[in-house]
């Protein structure tokens, strides 16, 4: 499709509209032919002048998985999905024909994510990289929605300890989790059906790189080992400062930070971090080298500064957002998250049905979570607690709502390792073997030596191992509140 449309961008308006229905497959058959000429073709007048801005543009549909009002049917368009610039914050909604358009865009590089929710409120994603050319109209390559997934695992350092208060984020995709007291975590919407890389950072530790990682559409996938972290070796010091509102001079919270090492003209991830409510932030990073900083906030438009640390003193740094309007008007759910003594929880996963974004409650436990008009389920979690809910019934002629949440601690949610090792009726090892739990609800494959590991809160569990030729078991097992040792043997 990017191909096609590559080079009928090149022809008249007419041939454009002709090849683009050929192109569609009959998918937008049902269009009116003066909506979609009004489209194609580019907003900008040859005799107006020049502003040195750019239109971003696309369709948006379903794969054959899904809960749209075409369940069978593959390349429908998809209404209604939310539309979001990562880098800038800037939202619109896609129309009646699954068309999405941005106006006055800034030339540069942006993602494009795309989401929506299905009537049973499972969230659909997929997103795309996407180029703005002065005074040009980008015809972006279709977005087609997944079914999104989740990643659960566990952090440790190099003694094999649990590390907590570590930043799990999906590389280009703004999903993130904190590494609970014992180092797991659980990564929800996560893109599924492709190749992703999840990145793990922390004050004072080496940023790691984990992955690829390629999960089915709505599975909970269990990491079939700890992933390491190791402190940073080399003489350090650090990067602070703070991020304000450029009109405001307000500061800006929830800011994200991602610091890059720069030598020789490429840029290397090095760690990540968010500003606390003050606006503030404190990376840890070695000394004698170069760094580029990138600073993403939904409705700011991000900005990039450089710094260099020539010796072990602190550098501070006083960064500015520009705030980004965007065409379409947001309602904000405000409020503070606490534990049953009343303090306040950092970290916690904020999240709506139908699904909006999700976001993190800051070092004071503050949050706020921007939706569109509707009523919502909202939810506040965080490891060992129970889930706390909140209804809220958004209207745009409205200014927001303030929930705050308290959550009670609940041993029944803590997690506990299942490891062993499959065999076949000969007691070889089967590497590559792959065990399920309740139905695929969460799944992880064997090790080269036939060895799994996973992680499950106490109960029991309909386990399935399978080699995928024809070899399979079934076993009903009990989980305790404790680490457990299953082996299993599998035969035809």
């Amino acid at each position: 499709m990017k191909s096609l449309i590559d080079y009928i961008k090149t022809r008249p308006a007419a041939i454009l509209l002709i090849l683009f229905l050929i192109a569609a497959g009959g998918c937008f058959a049902n269009q009116d032919d003066g909506v979609l000429q009004s489209q194609l073709n580019d907003p900008l007048d040859p005799g107006a002048v020049k502003t040195g801005r750019g239109t971003l543009a696309g369709f948006v549909v379903s794969d054959a998985n899904n809960r749209f009002g075409a369940a069978n049917l593959a390349l429908a368009s998809v209404e209604k999905a939310v539309i979001t610039l990562v880098e800038t914050g800037l939202f619109t909604y896609t129309d009646s024909y699954g068309y999405y358009e941005f106006q006055g865009l800034a030339p540069g590089s942006y993602t494009v994510l795309a989401k929506r929710n299905d009537t049973e409120g499972s969230a659909y994603i997929n997103y795309t990289a996407a180029s703005v050319r002065p005074d040009e109209k980008s015809l972006q390559q279709t977005i087609v929605l997944k079914k999104s997934a989740s990643i659960a695992g566990r952090v440790v350092t190099l003694n094999g300890t649990g590390a907590s208060g570590f930043l799990i984020s999906v590389e280009n995709f703004p999903a993130a989790a904190i590494s609970s007291e014992e180092g797991h975590f659980r990564l929800d919407a996560a893109p599924a059906e492709q190749d992703i890389y999840l990145l793990i950072t922390g004050f004072g530790y080496k940023a790691e790189r984990y992955g690829p990682l390629k999960i089915s559409e709505s599975k909970l996938y269990s990491i079939n080992e700890n992933i390491t972290i190791e402190p940073v070796s080399a003489e350090t010091s650090s990067i602070k400062g703070a991020v304000s509102d450029a009109s405001t001079g307000i500061a800006v919270p929830s800011v994200f930070i991602k610091l890059y090492e720069s030598a020789g003209g490429v840029k290397t991830l090095y760690s990540t971090a968010y500003t606390d409510s003050a606006g503030k932030f404190s990376i840890s990073a070695a000394v004698y080298k170069n760094y580029i900083i990138e600073l993403a906030k939904q409705d700011y438009f991000s900005a990039t500064s450089q710094a260099s640390l020539t010796s072990a003193v602190p550098l501070t740094l006083d960064l500015k957002l520009v705030r980004a309007k965007s065409d379409i008007s947001g309602f904000i759910i405000s409020g503070k998250v606490t534990d049953s003594s009343g303090a306040a929880v950092s970290g916690a996963k904020i999240s709506s049905v139908p699904y909006s974004e999700q976001v993190l409650s800051g070092p004071d436990g503050t949050y706020k979570l921007r939706v569109s008009e509707g009523i919502y389920d909202i939810y506040a979690s965080s490891p060992g607690s129970l889930e706390a809910a909140a209804r809220v019934n958004a209207r745009l002629s409205e200014k927001g709502a303030e929930i705050n949440f308290t959550l009670q601690k609940s041993g029944a949610t803590a997690l506990y390792l299942l490891s062993g090792i499959v065999t076949d009726v000969n007691s070889s090892p089967l590497a590559g073997a792959k065990i399920s739990v309740d139905k695929n609800n969460l799944y992880t494959y064997t090790n080269q030596s036939g060895n799994y590991s996973i992680y499950l809160s106490g109960g029991t569990y309909e386990i399935n191992a399978t080699n995928g030729a024809g070899l399979e078991k079934n076993v009903t097992y009990f989980m305790g509140h404790g680490p457990q040792r299953l082996d299993i043997k599998i035969i035809k």
